[in-house]
């Protein structure tokens, strides 16, 4: 949709034509982040939380609130989603350790 409407991502004009479109941007499937999130999940026991990056049930909604996590190639996150989910990862990590 970007691409078709040579949009930039994050430019005020993607987020204008995003708000106005009547497109319907569906997420496609988290297969990889499933089975990274059941790992760490097995490592670090079942009661660990990972808040990872925010999302919403519509990426539409995801990227007009939470634009600044994710590439501009729309494939994956930018340095800053990184970081985010680093810490995330970070912080189950060290609440995991303190149970023991």
């Amino acid at each position: 949709w970007a691409t078709h409407h040579k949009l930039k991502f994050a430019s005020p004009e993607f987020f204008d034509k995003l708000k106005i479109d009547a497109v319907t941007l569906r997420w496609r499937g988290f297969t990889e982040r499933d089975k990274v999130l059941m790992k760490i999940r097995n490592d670090l026991g079942p009661n660990v939380v990972i808040r990872g990056i925010p999302m919403s049930i519509d990426p539409k909604e995801t990227l007009i609130k939470y634009h600044q996590y994710y590439s501009e190639d729309y494939k994956g996150l930018s340095v800053r989603g990184h970081v985010l989910l680093n810490d995330a990862i970070r912080n189950a990590v060290e609440s995991s350790l303190e149970i023991y």
